[in-house]
């Protein structure tokens, strides 16, 4: 991250309010899964950016997914996220 006099901080976010997922055709309207807003995301990486940090990941269930795979087995822990992925497309009529 650092030593070449450009400092670098990659910023991980989950859902964020925006108009990404009608312009990327994903079937979900803007803002419809109450994502973070974006004020907020870039608050979350402009700190860490401050602060030295090589990465961060804003919102607390998105930091809690990311964490999952160091407490379970690798294959449970995609099945998880499968089955959680699943279900949300489903609820909004998305047929997997």
């Amino acid at each position: 991250c650092q030593g070449k006099g450009v400092q670098v901080t990659a910023l991980c976010p989950g859902a964020t309010e925006s108009n990404f997922a009608a312009v990327a055709h994903a079937g979900v309207q803007a803002g419809g899964d109450g994502g973070e807003a974006p004020e907020a995301v870039a608050k979350v990486g402009l700190d860490a950016l401050l602060k030295g940090e090589c990465s961060v990941i804003s919102g607390k269930s998105n930091r809690q997914m990311a964490f999952l795979p160091h407490l379970l087995p690798r294959r449970r822990a995609v099945a998880m996220v499968g089955q959680a992925w699943k279900k949300r497309l489903q609820s909004r009529g998305i047929s997997v």
